[in-house]
């Protein structure tokens, strides 16, 4: 699955590829290195595969979206000026925060 997920050329094609795919065609393994592909931040390593998935797709969705322009904000301790980048920004926190949360109240 990794090995299809890399040969991907665009955004696009990525998220059908996971769309299109089973939980259970993947490992743990191949997961993890999506994860750290695709840039996606937090500890998931108690989260279920589908929700490893849905996170994964979600950032993707992210970097593949015009509204979302993550890069136009400055962290140099002063208050953001852009407040479209600011909601987008929080929007995502809240979204992987969400996710995590679920995750952390899974039993192993």
């Amino acid at each position: 699955m990794l090995r299809g997920f890399i040969n991907c050329k665009t955004t696009e094609e990525r998220i059908n590829y996971i769309m299109n795919s089973k939980a259970e065609d993947w490992t743990e393994a191949e997961l993890s290195s999506v994860m750290e592909i695709v840039g996606v931040k937090g500890d998931y390593s108690n989260a279920s595969i589908s929700d490893k998935l849905s996170v994964i797709v979600t950032t993707l969705g992210f970097v593949n979206s015009n509204d979302a322009q993550f890069d136009r904000i400055k962290d140099n301790g002063e208050a953001v000026d852009d407040m479209d980048s600011m909601k987008d920004a929080v929007r995502y926190t809240k979204l992987i925060s969400n996710l995590y949360a679920k995750s952390s109240h899974m039993t192993v």
